[in-house]
């Protein structure tokens, strides 16, 4: 039960995870390399790009990194331009590119860590790329560091390593941001009691919290059994502004402490408010049924996941989600089984699609666990 709802959490906060704000600092870019018996065009790119003329700045780098593709100062000018003028995604690949000329470059390193949070393609390199400076002299025990690691592989579901970086990271000396970014991975890695008391703490010193920060405060108050202060955690941020995704996601968790606080009849209520978003209401609905019996909340969550299997728009991960949620309700297993069994048909290489034969109306299926779209 406890895995259920610590999955649950992490399937319902995964779109609120992405406004998390970045705790690495960003890179200093002012500090020259050495241009030492550099090329005129290396030496001319940087004086531009200390003037703050990066546009041409740029088109010397450019010039540069064809003429001599091994140097790193090159190389380090083009990175920075684009950083500097915010063209990410070539930020991006000249970084990487530095890498390779410089394995152990720190201020690529530290970039690309920043830059992983930015796109889910990217956070495996992030990854790699802390990790590599973790391993350098003098940032083993870098706290900065370790808290946007822990954010990647939090996004990256790796919760148990994200745990991990954060318990070295608050050995240190740590910012509020780190505080409060492990107060976030805790609560849904199966540190609920910490949680609380590391978001305590940072309201504690008159911080405010954001919307996403209340959710997984909410979410870890009612892991420690707290459901009527989850509820007063989110209320105030009840439409509170405009952004209906935001929105969804707080009314199911606000639905879901309803249910938990033994007033799932306000939680249904407050789905009903919710449109355009089914898989949201479906999760919140699930959530639900681990704190109720209520016939009428097991009927909806029932019928809320096999809505989703016809839709037009049905991603593998989100059957996949869908058949599990199913599985664990009676009489849904046939449904649970022709899914699955679509799945292992399509997919036969993809060992989370495999069922056993045993499996059938009155017999649950093993749960494959969160699947997010």
């Amino acid at each position: 039960m406890n895995w259920y709802r610590r999955t649950l959490g992490l399937c319902l906060s995964f779109n609120l995870l992405t406004a998390t704000p970045l705790v690495l600092a960003q890179p200093a870019l002012a500090q020259l390399p050495n241009l030492d018996n550099q090329p005129t065009l290396v030496r001319e790119g940087y004086a531009l790009f200390e003037k703050g003329w990066i546009d041409p700045a740029l088109e010397k780098f450019l010039q540069a990194v064809q003429q001599y593709p091994d140097s790193v100062p090159a190389q380090l000018g083009l990175a920075r331009s684009y950083f500097k003028l915010g063209q990410d995604a070539n930020a991006f690949a000249a970084f990487r590119r530095l890498t390779v000329l410089e394995p152990t470059n720190i201020e690529a390193l530290k970039t690309l860590g920043l830059l992983g949070s930015y796109r889910p393609e990217w956070r495996s390199v992030g990854i790699e790329a802390l990790t590599t400076l973790l391993e350098q002299p003098g940032y083993g025990q870098n706290g900065e560091v370790r808290s946007q690691r822990a954010l990647l592989l939090f996004y990256e579901g790796r919760l148990g390593e994200a745990v991990a970086d954060y318990d070295i990271a608050l050995e240190q000396t740590p910012t509020l941001a780190t505080q409060v970014g492990a107060a976030q991975v805790f609560a849904y890695g199966g540190r609920s009691a910490q949680s609380v008391e590391l978001f305590e703490r940072y309201v504690s010193t008159g911080q405010t919290l954001k919307i996403y920060e209340a959710q997984a405060y909410s979410f870890a108050l009612r892991q420690e059994g707290q459901a009527g202060t989850a509820i007063d955690v989110l209320q105030p941020f009840l439409n509170a502004n405009g952004d209906v995704a935001e929105q969804a996601q707080l009314k199911a968790e606000l639905a879901t402490s309803y249910a938990a606080n033994r007033q799932y009849e306000r939680g249904l209520a407050l789905l009903d408010t919710i449109e355009g978003q089914p898989l949201v209401v479906a999760r919140a609905l699930r959530g639900m049924s681990f704190y109720t019996d209520a016939p009428e909340v097991r009927r909806r969550a029932i019928a809320a996941y096999e809505s989703i299997l016809t839709s037009s728009s049905l991603t593998v991960g989100t059957a996949r989600e869908a058949a599990d949620a199913l599985s664990v309700y009676p009489g849904s297993q046939a449904t649970t089984l022709a899914t699955y069994q679509q799945l292992a048909a399509q997919y036969p290489d993809d060992l989370g699609t495999t069922v056993s034969p045993n499996i059938g109306p009155g017999t649950a299926a093993a749960p494959i666990g969160c699947h997010v779209a």
